[in-house]
Formats: C-alpha cells, sequence, structure tokens
C-alpha cells in the first residue's frame, strides 16, 4: 500500500523553481534536437564510404561551422544562468539542458579529430 509519504506534492516554491527553468531552458532545447539531427547527418557524411573527398571536407567545414555555434550558444548559457537565483541554477533542468549541449559538441569533435584530413 502506499504511503503518505509516496503521495505528496511539490511544494508551491518547488513548482515555481521548476517552472521558471523550465521556461529558461526551452528556447535552447528547442535546438538541441536539430543540432542532433544536424550533427548525425554531418558524421555519416564524414564517415561515409561512398563520400569522395570533396564532400568530406565540406561536412566537415560544416561541422566545423556548426560546432562553433553550439559553443557560441553555450557560453551565452552559462552568462544567462549567472543572473538566474541560486536555487533555480542547480535545477535539473538546466543541468540536463547543459549535458546535452556538451555531448552534441563531443559529438562533433570527436567526428572531426577522428577524420583530420592528413598532412604529406
Amino acid at each position: 500500500m502506499f504511503t503518505q509519504e509516496s503521495h505528496r506534492r511539490a511544494s508551491p516554491d518547488t513548482v515555481r523553481r521548476r517552472r521558471i527553468a523550465k521556461d529558461f531552458v526551452s528556447p535552447v532545447n528547442r535546438k538541441i534536437g536539430s543540432w542532433a539531427e544536424q550533427a548525425a547527418f554531418l558524421k555519416a557524411r564524414i564517415n561515409g564510404q561512398r563520400a569522395d573527398r570533396e564532400a568530406q571536407a565540406s561536412a566537415r567545414a560544416a561541422a566545423g561551422g556548426l560546432t562553433h555555434n553550439i559553443v557560441r550558444e553555450m557560453l551565452e548559457f552559462e552568462q544567462n544562468i549567472r543572473d538566474l537565483p541560486a536555487d533555480i541554477r542547480s535545477s535539473g533542468e538546466i543541468d540536463d539542458t547543459y549535458r546535452a549541449m556538451q555531448s552534441v559538441i563531443r559529438s562533433l569533435r570527436q567526428c572531426l579529430v577522428k577524420h583530420e584530413p592528413s598532412v604529406p
């Protein structure tokens, strides 16, 4: 049987903090899906056996540009986090969004490093 403890609702303050954090991360979260799709497409182009060197170089350049854009967004995100109250800054929603951005960047960078053109 359920205990009274497991049926507790979140306090109004907790609900307020979650709502503020969710509103804060929402614009970035809407971009993350697109970034992840683009990263997967570019990785496939870079890793593709059928792609010629020109197509791979173009995909590498696009991956570098995407990485740059995401890093710029991440720096802005970090700056904006500093303006939030401490109890909002430490929310799971903000941590999750930050980790998702890091994940896309890491994926792109691994692909770029793995497939740097060799110098003769």
